[in-house]
């Protein structure tokens, strides 16, 4: 999301992104929700998870289980450790994150 700064979660610049994705020939209720998945992208990358050693999950905090995958998650440099088993979790857990913020300024799905 190329945002102005100053404008990156303004519900206004939020209004504007649905605009212009319905100028594009998307329906209103597609033109949102992509819209707001990538407010929730760009907030998300520009809010990483703290960082963990790569022998413990970022989500449940313990160290590598037998038969429980230590997985990389993100994008260098900002790559964090998640079990296998926490994975799902912990992407919802993050994407909770993501929405309480935007839905603090305004921005809802």
């Amino acid at each position: 999301m190329s945002a102005k700064p100053g404008r990156r979660y303004e519900p206004a610049y939020f209004l504007d992104q649905i605009s212009a994705n319905v100028a594009r020939g998307m329906s209103p209720e597609r033109a949102r929700a992509v819209a707001y998945r990538r407010f929730r992208n760009a907030w998300l990358n520009q809010h990483p998870p703290p960082q963990t050693p790569s022998s413990t999950c970022v989500y449940c905090g313990c160290g590598e289980r037998m038969g429980d995958l230590m997985l990389p998650a993100g994008i260098y440099p900002a790559v964090v450790w998640v079990h296998d088993a926490c994975r799902e979790a912990w992407q919802v857990a993050r994407q909770g994150q993501a929405a309480a913020a935007l839905a603090s300024v305004g921005i809802e799905p």
